[in-house]
């Protein structure tokens, strides 16, 4: 058995878990991206706002 972050993964569901895990990680990443365009539009309106 072994302990990751709390989870405890069987060896024999493990590659289960990690195709799990990978794609959640994919998932997090897409929408850290969404999440950081839509900061640095705010960030780009609140600066224009600001300079102008």
């Amino acid at each position: 058995m072994l302990n990751v972050w709390g989870i405890t993964i069987n060896p024999k569901e493990a590659q289960k878990n990690y195709v799990l895990g990978f794609s959640i990680l994919v998932t997090a990443r897409e929408m850290l991206k969404k999440v950081n365009k839509r900061i640095a539009l705010y960030y780009h309106q609140y600066y224009s706002v600001l300079v102008v």
